[in-house]
């Protein structure tokens, strides 16, 4: 996602600062200086469709960051970009520098995808990329890949050469001595009762949703806090803006969704970010890479992972005492499987999440005791699996549908193919 991207950036900026700053408390020698003072003026190397390579990647001469293999270099990138690049067949660049790439994101380097619970089949992608990498044995053997989620689902790693058992890794999560810190702990222990709201979608609401929900809006939202509204559409989301402009309640409101321009999207977030009394009407472009944390949480219906992630921007930094913070969800009730109303989602997993025990009312939504929600069985009925420890949220397969082991190569990309691109370009 391009805001994690950026956002990623920005923190990536202030620690190399840091770090140049504050190197004598580390004891760093002049070597190791060297290296940080190499990273500190040509990292973070930004790869995103539609934007130029960053300046800050650019070398002195104005070449590009792959010219020095030999140097250290922190790359933030979509997936598209990246994996691209570990194909072989990298976006916006020329064809015959390719290899090089190809080369340089295959050997020596740590992979870290973070979010990884939006990236589609990219996921399984990498995971059988990591698979290559070992049985092909990249030069030094330490080309590693570290996955990050909320809501990992281990089982989408499992791929035609990386199967679950033999793949391997660590999982690392929070111990107890992370929960003996008291910013740790705060956040750990913030408490969002989840309640049903009087408004729901439906075939007979939809005309007048829009302006429903928007007086629902008004009447939960706290003076000077920030009211945060995720809907699943950019239609509704306008809709539901447009109507609270007409009410003009007494707060800064913002739309937030991926359509805007760069610059009306600055200000839009600008909004978002400020002081005061605010209200953000957004899509699922929150769900990841937006560090807000609302009083008020207000949003449609949603897969259980989307919906674990929206709660996450509620209370986010456990600021707000118990009782202050809510979150609200508003049904959506499409009438069959195939209906539209549950777009960009189905029916089916709509269902699974209505029924999770944790939409009980008053129930607090932050860990441990959110379960996990399986898919359930026939025609998607609610199945909640037994709770576990509350230290990860597990995501399920859609029902009914089949997923992809992993991207389909191109047909010159046979692994003897892959084996001798590799042998050539890692050594």
């Amino acid at each position: 996602m391009r805001t994690l991207v950026e956002q990623t950036a920005s923190s990536v900026e202030t620690w190399l600062g840091n770090l140049r700053t504050r190197a004598g408390e580390f004891g760093l020698g002049a070597g190791p200086m060297a290296e940080v003072d190499w990273l500190g003026g040509h990292s973070p190397e930004i790869l995103m469709g539609g934007e130029p390579p960053s300046s800050l990647g650019a070398l002195p001469s104005g070449l590009p960051w792959d010219v020095h293999p030999e140097k250290p270099c922190i790359l933030i990138g979509t997936q598209d970009m990246l994996l691209s690049r570990a194909l072989n067949r990298g976006y916006g660049m020329s064809r015959y520098r390719w290899p090089m790439h190809f080369g340089l994101l295959n050997n020596d380097c740590l992979w870290v995808m973070d979010e990884m619970q939006l990236m589609g089949v990219g996921a399984e992608t990498s995971a059988q990329l990591d698979a290559f990498r070992v049985q092909f044995a990249t030069a030094g053997g330490n080309c590693r890949t570290w996955w990050m989620s909320a809501t990992l689902d281990e089982t989408r790693l499992a791929t035609v050469d990386r199967s679950e058992s033999a793949g391997g890794g660590t999982s690392v999560e929070l111990e107890s001595a992370d929960l003996d810190l008291r910013t740790v702990k705060d956040r750990f222990e913030a408490r969002k009762p989840i309640s049903a709201a009087s408004v729901s979608l439906s075939h007979d609401t939809r005309k007048t949703y829009a302006s429903q929900l928007a007086r629902l809006i008004s009447e939960y939202h706290q003076p000077d806090s920030l009211t945060l509204v995720v809907v699943n559409r950019v239609d509704r989301a306008q809709e539901v803006y447009q109507q609270l402009l007409r009410l003009k309640p007494s707060a800064r409101l913002s739309l937030i969704h991926a359509r805007f321009r760069p610059e009306d999207r600055q200000r839009q977030e600008t909004a978002l970010h400020a002081e005061g009394s605010r209200i953000a009407i957004a899509t699922q472009a929150v769900e990841a890479g937006v560090d807000v944390s609302a009083r008020t949480l207000i949003t449609e219906l949603a897969p259980w992972p989307s919906l674990v992630q929206r709660c996450g921007r509620c209370n986010r930094r456990g600021e707000f005492k118990q009782g202050e913070a809510r979150v609200w969800w508003v049904d959506v009730c499409p009438k069959d499987d195939d209906d539209d109303l549950a777009r960009p989602y189905t029916a089916p997993e709509l269902h699974a999440a209505r029924g999770a025990p944790a939409y009980t009312s008053g129930r607090r939504s932050g860990h441990p005791q959110i379960p996990s929600v399986a898919a359930g069985t026939s025609r998607g009925a609610p199945g909640p699996a037994p709770q576990g420890s509350g230290r990860a949220l597990r995501h399920y397969p859609r029902p009914g549908r089949t997923r992809p082991r992993h991207l389909p190569l191109h047909p010159r990309w046979r692994r003897h193919r892959c084996a001798g691109l590799l042998a050539r370009t890692g050594r």
